[in-house]
């Protein structure tokens, strides 16, 4: 089940959770939906996190026998059990538990009978739902130009734009949000550079270039930005001499298939050989740098200044 299933599948309640995946902010959030969704009352005897390391697994037993207090479910929390621990909740759950829920959080092995929540990082799709019904609930209104903006920076790090989005909304004070406000706010991470500068490079803007260029200096960021860009240049590399469609060049490149499309739009309109230019010359300068010839800076004021005019 996706994360985004979660809370709607609730009112019929599985016995077991397993919450898997890579992103940290959705597995606390599937944690907290599962527990304000089925524990509304008496949280102290109904809502249980097992100290992993200091708890006995024989001691499981007695934990989930323990019938909820004063509400319909009792809730029990497992972290990261280990494969002994699994196998002892797998032992105690071959039948169902009255009315006790397990939520085991990133379990070494296999839980029996558990429905899975997938809490990998959303794709672009379930991301558009998430932030729609996200602004949606706050009655906030967004511009398009602006709502997209705020995805691509995003790179889907949800841990990253919860904290964004909140401090957006208290900036703008429910006037309708724009790309200008997005840009204001929202911190200033590897993202946000990768984001304007790739941008820069595919419009040709030679000022908005070396402004990024040049902000990139006063920070400790400019050798990740340069490896990162790396991706990039790969990925508008392939869009110029493959004649593999969009679903092929992403799976290959492990993006979005709306990545490789937009890719393709900027390849149509520079040119493949404008990409092909510019990929030879960052492994040229990637190989400099592995020698020790050239810095960082000095690499990317080079790729800049190899760049064609507006």
């Amino acid at each position: 089940m996706k994360f985004l299933e979660l809370k709607k599948s609730l009112n019929k309640p599985k016995s077991i959770y397993s919450l898997v995946g890579d992103d940290e902010f959705l597995l606390s959030q599937a944690l907290r939906i599962i527990k304000e969704e089925l524990v509304t009352s008496f949280e102290e005897f109904n809502y249980t996190k097992i100290d992993m390391e200091n708890t006995k697994v024989s001691d499981y037993k007695n934990i989930l026998n323990t019938m909820p207090f004063g509400d319909s479910y009792r809730v029990v929390v497992f972290s990261m059990p280990n494969i002994e621990q699994v196998k002892a909740i797998n032992q105690l759950t071959n039948q169902d538990l009255e009315r006790v829920i397990i939520v085991c959080i990133q379990p070494a092995f296999k839980v029996d009978r558990a429905e899975n929540i997938d809490c990998n990082h959303l794709g672009r799709e379930d991301l558009i739902k998430w932030l729609n019904n996200y602004f949606f609930k706050l009655n906030i209104k967004i511009e398009k130009k602006a709502f997209d903006y705020i995805i691509d920076l995003s790179e889907n790090d949800m841990s990253y734009l919860n904290s964004e989005l909140s401090k957006l909304i208290a900036y703008t004070n429910n006037k309708t949000i724009t790309i200008k406000d997005v840009d204001e706010i929202f911190t200033k991470n590897k993202n946000y550079f990768i984001y304007h500068l790739s941008s820069s490079i595919d419009n040709k803007d030679k000022k908005a270039q070396f402004d990024i260029l040049n902000t990139l200096t006063l920070s400790q960021n400019i050798g990740d930005i340069f490896m990162f860009l790396g991706s990039y240049f790969r990925r508008m590399f392939y869009c110029s001499v493959s004649k593999l469609n969009s679903e092929e060049l992403a799976s290959l490149l492990k993006v979005k298939p709306y990545a490789i499309e937009k890719a393709k739009q900027f390849v149509n309109k520079n040119k493949p050989k404008y990409y092909i230019d510019l990929y030879n010359k960052y492994i040229e300068l990637d190989y400099s740098i592995k020698l020790g010839d050239i810095s960082y800076q000095n690499a990317m004021y080079e790729l800049l200044l190899n760049i064609e005019k507006k």
